[in-house]
Protein backbone atom coordinates (compact mmCIF):
# COMPACT_ATOMS: atom_id res chain seq x y z
CA UNK A 1 0.00 0.00 0.00
CA UNK A 2 2.86 2.50 0.79
CA UNK A 3 3.78 2.67 -3.21
CA UNK A 4 -0.02 2.16 -4.68
CA UNK A 5 -0.20 4.28 -7.46
CA UNK A 6 3.41 5.03 -7.75
CA UNK A 7 5.81 4.80 -10.72
CA UNK A 8 9.55 4.26 -10.96
CA UNK A 9 10.36 2.60 -7.90
CA UNK A 10 13.52 1.44 -7.34
CA UNK A 11 14.06 -1.88 -5.81
CA UNK A 12 18.02 -1.96 -3.76
CA UNK A 13 19.34 -5.38 -3.79
CA UNK A 14 16.51 -7.08 -5.56
CA UNK A 15 17.54 -10.51 -5.35
CA UNK A 16 15.44 -13.01 -7.49
CA UNK A 17 12.80 -10.57 -7.71
CA UNK A 18 9.92 -11.14 -5.24
CA UNK A 19 9.43 -7.81 -4.81
CA UNK A 20 9.61 -6.81 -8.45
CA UNK A 21 7.09 -9.35 -9.26
CA UNK A 22 4.98 -8.02 -6.47
CA UNK A 23 4.76 -4.54 -7.66
CA UNK A 24 4.03 -5.95 -11.41
CA UNK A 25 1.29 -8.02 -10.16
CA UNK A 26 -0.17 -4.51 -8.61
CA UNK A 27 0.36 -2.45 -11.57
CA UNK A 28 3.16 -0.65 -10.31
CA UNK A 29 6.19 0.29 -12.75
CA UNK A 30 9.42 -0.52 -10.94
CA UNK A 31 13.07 -1.67 -11.84
CA UNK A 32 15.56 -3.25 -9.56
CA UNK A 33 19.56 -3.13 -9.03
CA UNK A 34 21.17 -5.98 -6.97
CA UNK A 35 25.13 -6.46 -6.81
CA UNK A 36 24.52 -9.91 -7.79
CA UNK A 37 24.56 -10.98 -10.94
CA UNK A 38 23.29 -14.45 -11.10
CA UNK A 39 20.37 -12.60 -9.14
CA UNK A 40 19.73 -10.47 -11.76
CA UNK A 41 20.06 -12.71 -14.91
CA UNK A 42 17.15 -14.88 -12.94
CA UNK A 43 15.55 -11.43 -12.75
CA UNK A 44 15.56 -10.70 -16.36
CA UNK A 45 14.85 -14.19 -17.57
CA UNK A 46 11.22 -13.62 -16.39
CA UNK A 47 11.01 -10.28 -17.81
CA UNK A 48 12.31 -7.87 -15.04
CA UNK A 49 13.56 -4.64 -15.41
CA UNK A 50 16.80 -5.69 -13.28
CA UNK A 51 20.29 -4.23 -13.62
CA UNK A 52 23.90 -5.60 -11.72
CA UNK A 53 25.64 -2.67 -10.01
CA UNK A 54 25.96 -1.34 -6.13
CA UNK A 55 23.57 0.89 -5.08
CA UNK A 56 25.00 4.45 -4.48
CA UNK A 57 26.62 4.28 -8.25
CA UNK A 58 23.31 3.21 -9.78
CA UNK A 59 21.68 5.84 -8.11
CA UNK A 60 24.46 8.78 -8.72
CA UNK A 61 23.17 7.85 -12.30
CA UNK A 62 20.22 8.84 -12.08
CA UNK A 63 18.63 12.09 -12.52
CA UNK A 64 17.28 14.28 -9.64
CA UNK A 65 13.84 13.58 -8.64
CA UNK A 66 13.32 10.69 -10.76
CA UNK A 67 12.11 7.88 -8.84
CA UNK A 68 8.74 7.92 -7.24
CA UNK A 69 9.39 5.73 -4.62
CA UNK A 70 12.76 3.37 -3.35
CA UNK A 71 12.55 0.48 -1.06
CA UNK A 72 15.91 -1.23 0.29
CA UNK A 73 15.06 -4.60 2.20
CA UNK A 74 18.08 -6.14 4.19
CA UNK A 75 20.44 -4.11 2.48
CA UNK A 76 21.76 -1.11 4.56
CA UNK A 77 23.17 -3.77 7.22
CA UNK A 78 25.37 -4.22 4.91
CA UNK A 79 26.23 -0.89 4.06
CA UNK A 80 29.56 0.60 5.95
CA UNK A 81 28.65 3.99 7.74
CA UNK A 82 30.11 6.34 4.96
CA UNK A 83 28.25 4.49 2.26
CA UNK A 84 25.34 4.26 4.07
CA UNK A 85 25.07 8.12 4.50
CA UNK A 86 25.66 8.56 0.89
CA UNK A 87 22.91 6.44 -0.02
CA UNK A 88 20.94 7.90 2.18
CA UNK A 89 22.09 11.67 1.19
CA UNK A 90 21.86 10.48 -2.77
CA UNK A 91 18.33 8.56 -2.48
CA UNK A 92 17.25 12.05 -1.31
CA UNK A 93 17.86 13.77 -4.26
CA UNK A 94 16.94 11.14 -6.72
CA UNK A 95 13.39 10.76 -4.73
CA UNK A 96 10.11 12.86 -5.40
CA UNK A 97 9.15 15.28 -3.37
CA UNK A 98 6.83 12.96 -0.79
CA UNK A 99 8.37 9.93 -2.65
CA UNK A 100 8.01 6.83 -0.24
CA UNK A 101 11.38 5.58 1.26
CA UNK A 102 11.02 2.27 2.54
CA UNK A 103 14.43 0.36 4.50
CA UNK A 104 13.76 -2.78 6.20
CA UNK A 105 16.52 -4.40 8.71
CA UNK A 106 17.15 -6.48 11.60
CA UNK A 107 15.78 -4.29 14.91
CA UNK A 108 19.20 -4.67 16.47
CA UNK A 109 17.78 -3.10 19.69
CA UNK A 110 15.96 -6.67 20.19
CA UNK A 111 18.82 -9.44 21.67
CA UNK A 112 17.17 -11.89 19.91
CA UNK A 113 17.19 -10.69 16.47
CA UNK A 114 20.61 -9.52 17.27
CA UNK A 115 21.91 -12.62 18.11
CA UNK A 116 19.69 -14.72 16.31
CA UNK A 117 19.86 -13.74 13.14
CA UNK A 118 22.18 -10.27 12.67
CA UNK A 119 25.51 -11.89 14.04
CA UNK A 120 24.68 -15.08 11.56
CA UNK A 121 25.53 -13.26 8.31
CA UNK A 122 29.49 -12.64 8.21
CA UNK A 123 28.00 -9.52 5.18
CA UNK A 124 26.45 -7.41 7.60
CA UNK A 125 29.10 -4.32 8.12
CA UNK A 126 27.13 -3.02 11.39
CA UNK A 127 24.20 -3.18 13.39
CA UNK A 128 21.91 -0.22 12.87
CA UNK A 129 19.64 0.59 15.94
CA UNK A 130 16.17 2.23 14.89
CA UNK A 131 16.98 5.12 16.69
CA UNK A 132 20.09 5.87 15.08
CA UNK A 133 18.41 4.66 11.34
CA UNK A 134 16.17 7.05 11.88
CA UNK A 135 18.25 9.93 12.63
CA UNK A 136 20.50 8.89 9.35
CA UNK A 137 17.31 9.23 7.37
CA UNK A 138 16.10 12.49 8.55
CA UNK A 139 19.78 14.01 8.86
CA UNK A 140 20.02 13.45 4.94
CA UNK A 141 17.37 15.17 4.39
CA UNK A 142 13.93 13.44 4.66
CA UNK A 143 10.99 15.02 6.20
CA UNK A 144 10.52 12.45 9.26
CA UNK A 145 11.51 8.65 9.80
CA UNK A 146 8.75 6.25 10.77
CA UNK A 147 9.95 3.25 12.30
CA UNK A 148 7.35 -0.16 12.13
CA UNK A 149 8.46 -3.33 14.05
CA UNK A 150 7.08 -6.47 12.84
CA UNK A 151 5.75 -9.07 15.46
CA UNK A 152 7.93 -10.89 17.79
CA UNK A 153 9.61 -13.86 16.07
CA UNK A 154 7.53 -17.24 17.25
CA UNK A 155 9.97 -20.12 18.36
CA UNK A 156 8.80 -22.22 15.42
CA UNK A 157 10.31 -19.58 13.25
CA UNK A 158 13.44 -19.29 14.89
CA UNK A 159 16.62 -21.27 13.82
CA UNK A 160 17.14 -24.54 15.48
CA UNK A 161 20.12 -24.41 18.18
CA UNK A 162 23.48 -25.69 17.91
CA UNK A 163 24.49 -28.14 20.58
CA UNK A 164 27.45 -27.25 22.33
CA UNK A 165 29.20 -30.59 21.55
CA UNK A 166 29.64 -29.37 18.11
CA UNK A 167 31.20 -26.35 18.32
CA UNK A 168 34.04 -27.71 20.35
CA UNK A 169 37.45 -28.36 17.95
CA UNK A 170 40.59 -29.71 17.88
CA UNK A 171 43.36 -29.04 15.73
CA UNK A 172 44.06 -31.01 13.37
CA UNK A 173 47.35 -33.49 14.54
CA UNK A 174 48.82 -33.67 10.56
Amino acid sequence: PVFAGATEVLDVGCGRGELLDLFRSNGIQASGVDINAAMVAACRERGLDAETGDAVSYLERLPDGSLGGLIALQVVEHLEPPVLVRFLETAFLKLRPGAPLVLETINAACWMAFFETYIRDLTHARPLHPDTLRFLVTASGFSHADGRFRAAVEEKGRRRRVREAHIHARPSLE
